[in-house]
């Protein structure tokens, strides 16, 4: 007979809390069962079974961390000063709160997603019109694709805590051919980078960490990723290609990202809606 392995035992426990969303509390009194029980390999408790489950995927998640210096707006290796100027006036030490950049690997978030749920095609009606993947584009980026594709909703938005001085600006992305229902789901979410600070990014900085995410982007619309379908009837890998096709922001957002001046300053139209 097969034995279980701690990993295994501990991934069928993690996939049972999220079923019937039991508590931590919960899955360690069932750890503590299968040990009454002798069960080969059983985990002592929920934080065990975390550490099992989330260690190895480290490295392949979180991608790199960047520290902005907030008065020269580069790149520091240094989390106490600014290294990269010798004139500059945080050298010494940074005067405020530097904007530090998370960057979270896109590849194995999507694959985890798309291995775990169907995936939805147009209409076959093009007279209707219910979803992005029924819209003209959509359909004309199927038209001029050979190879199969999924494609990427990005938003990027932030929020600002006067009373303590601290910002979080979060880049994140959904899967189109997700069905509504399930699109927006929290599990579903990608996130592709966070940037925390004393205050929003400055349009500079967010190019400099802008720089990772796109080269991602990239590669991923260029070599696709390999993935295990959830249709258990297809038993090879598949390889698919990721399109970033659309972003939904705010004005301030879209300033930001595409390096523009905010709307409320001098050509702060990308379009101009007078001539």
């Amino acid at each position: 007979d097969h034995q279980f392995t701690s990993k295994e035992i501990a991934i069928v426990l993690s996939l049972l809390k999220s079923r019937h969303s039991l508590t931590n509390t919960c899955i360690t009194n069932i750890c503590k069962l299968l040990k009454l029980l002798h069960v080969p390999n059983a985990p002592s408790n929920f934080r065990h079974i975390r550490s099992l489950i989330c260690s190895p995927y480290q490295t392949t998640i979180f991608g790199k961390t960047a520290i902005s210096c907030p008065s020269y707006y580069r790149i520091s290796s240094s989390s106490t000063g600014c290294i990269s100027s010798s004139t500059c006036i945080s050298k010494d030490k940074f005067i405020k709160t530097p904007t530090t950049n998370h960057i979270l690997s896109l590849e194995p978030q999507i694959r985890s997603i798309i291995e775990r749920n169907h995936l939805i095609n147009p209409d076959k009606n093009e007279n209707i019109i219910t979803d992005i993947v029924d819209s003209l584009y959509y359909r004309k980026l199927l038209l001029a694709e050979s190879n199969p594709f999924i494609s990427l909703l990005m938003n990027s938005d932030g929020a600002i805590v006067k009373s303590i001085s601290r910002s979080i600006w979060i880049t994140s992305f959904v899967i189109n051919e997700l069905s509504p229902s399930v699109r927006f789901n929290r599990e579903n979410l990608i996130i592709g980078m966070v940037s925390i600070g004393s205050s929003k990014p400055h349009n500079d900085e967010m190019q400099m960490f802008l720089n990772d995410l796109v080269k991602e982007l990239i590669y991923l619309e260029r070599e696709g990723l390999r993935y295990n379908p959830i249709d258990l009837s297809l038993n090879d890998g598949k390889t698919v290609r990721v399109v970033l096709i659309v972003a939904g922001c705010d004005m301030p957002a879209t300033s930001l990202l595409i390096n523009h001046t905010e709307t409320n300053g001098y050509y702060g139209c990308t379009h101009c809606k007078i001539v």
